[in-house]
């Protein structure tokens, strides 16, 4: 009997799964840019749900390598 499920569909799943955590971990995701040495950098701001900006908390930098981007990034470390 041949299966009707390819290994994509398998995949769909576990990446809604993923994107939905995510939303729920961290309530708000501020972009933005910087001009730096000529060039225009993107970033993405993960704000913990109950952010309080007069109580400071710890700072989290996840950079990317080469040939990657900064949602690629941001799903591998969920």
């Amino acid at each position: 009997m041949k299966s009707i499920f390819t290994p994509s569909k398998y995949m769909i799943l576990p990446v809604l799964l993923i994107f939905f955590i995510s939303e729920v971990i961290a309530q708000e995701t501020v972009t933005g840019s910087l001009f730096f040495n000529g060039i225009n950098r993107t970033y993405r701001l993960r704000l913990p749900e109950n952010f309080n900006k007069d109580i400071a908390i710890p700072m989290v930098l996840n950079f990317h390598g080469f040939g990657s981007n900064a949602l690629e990034q941001e799903f591998y470390s969920v």
